[in-house]
């Protein structure tokens, strides 16, 4: 599997050259807040299966326990998160594929106890209310 990607002004490119793990939606605040959406899809990762083809992203991490978020220090588009618990995980921004039609949509969606009302998950969609510890039982 190979998928490739990058940021709005182009200056971040990468190529995902392992399996996806898994097709997930993040649900909380946090991701919210971020992304400035309602959730935030993702295809998780083996963290040594992305490979950095032009500059490396910044990275920021709000709290010790919080996911460290990498982005585009000049366009500001967001990459990948990737959290304390799970490091040799990553998850990365379905928007910044070059060609989103390589995501089937989600299969599991996490903390949807800040999921919006009107946010409506696939059927097939395994749905949590937190992340951690329940979502590697999703795997």
């Amino acid at each position: 599997m190979s998928i490739l990607g990058g940021c709005f002004c182009g200056k971040i490119r990468y190529e995902l050259t392992g399996d996806v793990l898994v097709n997930g939606m993040c649900c909380c605040k946090s991701c919210q807040n971020f992304t400035g959406g309602s959730g935030n899809p993702t295809v998780a990762i083996w963290a040594k299966d992305i490979k950095w083809l032009a500059d490396q992203p910044a990275s920021y991490q709000h709290s010790p326990q919080g996911a460290t978020r990498q982005f585009c220090a000049t366009c500001g588009t967001q990459i990948t998160a990737q959290v304390p618990s799970a490091e040799a995980i990553l998850t990365v921004k379905i928007g910044t594929f070059d060609d989103p039609t390589q995501y089937s949509g989600p299969h599991v969606a996490i903390w949807c106890e800040d999921k919006p009302n009107w946010l409506n998950l696939p059927d097939k969609c395994m749905a949590f209310q937190h992340g951690s510890p329940e979502m590697p039982k999703a795997f």
